[in-house]
């Protein structure tokens, strides 16, 4: 009885510990504009749902993540809910954390690894954001937790991670590591669901792998910062100035101290920031939204040190360990309350849908480089064309020809971002339709010339 007690005890502890981030820090972002690819996303999710294939409908990451998203379409177009969605994928993170960390220190250890990634810029800031990030992170940290009791399951989890996000590859170094005496089932988990992966879009795996990792390493050629700037910024992503920075300090003097004493270092699992570090100091180009990798790659053996380190602490020490850690985790909230402040809608996106909706009667197709103007105004787009983001067009992914081929029979064309300055583009849109109406910094082509 007493052990039924313990085990509810800490799952009451665990929804204690997930109700601050999620209900104070990360919902407080849910009814800030989306970014511009959350926008891209949404527009993908519409497309999947009206029954477009995935490699049909253009898709820059992996299949897995849409069949997410497809997943997503199917229960609900609103942003709001979708963000809501996101929320929980980042909560099954924390709790894989929270599973790695109980291991180590029981029922408050796996509450200091839960906390710990829940503060990991930019965890926090992407956790109500459609990206793919989040999902594949948060695979790749349960295949983590599943590796040792589970291998089969984590190599399926692993896989799947991949299929959302390919950056989620650098956590096969401590996932091997993890599971070196049980490679055999973790092989086999991994094997199977990347079989069912591929033979998902079996039908357009060409498209689907021009698409996911064409388009990528085309986008290379782009102008960029060098490869230079991308180790200063993974080598500098530690910031002694923010509570984080300062827990994973703390947990790499803690490692280092258990090793010289020869006690247990979960030294597999921190063979994952090096090998984040490497993937992302590689990748080109490096956006903002990649470092959530880096951030979970840290927080994951940092978390579960200092679970260890508390668990074996006497009581006095125990006692100013965790005080120390709760003033750094609500420090950390505070922080991240402030970076994610609700933000208000551009009045010009507002504008440019009402006009959108006078111009083009319901059920058309338009066209655009600003999604989120076709998405709220209701409308469908041209399947290759939902994302006409700078990359896409700078490394020759898509040609202009095909750009003004696909969107043919486009009832309008909205412009916005990374098409407002190609000349040859809008004067090809000016030949086509009779009507150029500006929004604001918004621009929308519409009545087709007969």
């Amino acid at each position: 009885m007493l052990g039924r007690l313990a085990r509810i005890d800490g799952w009451v502890l665990v929804a204690v510990v997930s109700a601050v981030p999620v209900v104070v820090v990360y919902a407080r972002a849910l009814h800030s504009p989306p970014n511009y690819d959350e926008a891209v996303y949404l527009a993908t999710l519409r497309e999947l749902h009206h029954g477009v294939a995935i490699g049909v409908v253009f898709l820059s990451q992996p299949p897995g993540f849409g069949w997410l998203l497809a997943a997503i379409g199917a229960v609900t177009a609103s942003l709001v809910t979708v963000r809501w969605i996101m929320i929980g994928l980042t909560l099954c993170g924390g709790l894989a954390a929270w599973f790695l960390g109980r291991r180590a220190g029981g029922t408050l250890g796996g509450a200091v690894a839960f906390a710990t990634l829940a503060i990991a810029p930019p965890w926090s800031v992407l956790a109500t954001r459609l990206e793919a990030e989040v999902p594949s992170t948060t695979l790749a940290i349960v295949a983590l937790s599943l590796a040792e009791p589970f291998p089969i399951l984590a190599g399926a989890s692993f896989a799947l991670a991949v299929s959302m996000k390919l950056l989620a590859l650098s956590a096969a170094v401590p996932l091997v590591l993890l599971a070196r005496r049980r490679l055999l089932p973790l092989a086999a988990g991994a094997l199977a669901a990347t079989a069912v992966v591929v033979l998902s879009v079996a039908p357009h795996f060409g498209r689907v792998w021009s698409q996911s990792v064409g388009f990528h390493l085309s986008g290379r050629s782009t102008p960029a910062p060098s490869f230079g700037d991308n180790v200063h910024r993974v080598v500098t992503f530690i910031n002694l100035h923010q509570p984080f920075g300062l827990l994973v300090t703390a947990s790499v003097v803690v490692a280092a101290a258990d090793a010289i004493r020869r006690r247990p270092v979960p030294w597999e699992l921190w063979t994952w920031p090096p090998a984040a570090a490497i993937f992302l100091a590689v990748q080109h180009p490096l956006i903002d939204h990649h470092m959530q990798l880096l951030g979970a790659a840290w927080a994951v053996p940092a978390g579960v040190t200092l679970a260890g380190a508390i668990a074996r602490a006497e009581r006095t020490g125990r006692m100013v360990a965790i005080g120390a850690m709760t003033a750094l985790l609500a420090g950390g909230l505070y922080q991240q309350w402030g970076e994610l402040a609700p933000q208000g809608s551009s009045p010009d996106v507002a504008a440019a849908v009402a006009r959108l909706q006078h111009l083009v009667p319901p059920g058309s197709v338009v066209a655009t480089d600003d999604q989120i103007v076709v998405y709220d105004a209701g409308y469908r787009e041209p399947p290759d064309l939902v994302d006409l983001s700078q990359v896409r067009i700078q490394s020759g992914n898509l040609t202009i020809p095909r750009l003004l081929r696909e969107s043919a029979n486009a009832r309008a064309f909205v412009v916005g971002r990374s098409l407002a300055t190609n000349g040859v583009v809008l004067a090809a849109l000016a030949r086509r339709y009779q009507r150029r109406i500006e929004v604001g910094s918004i621009t929308i082509f519409a009545d087709r010339r007969p």
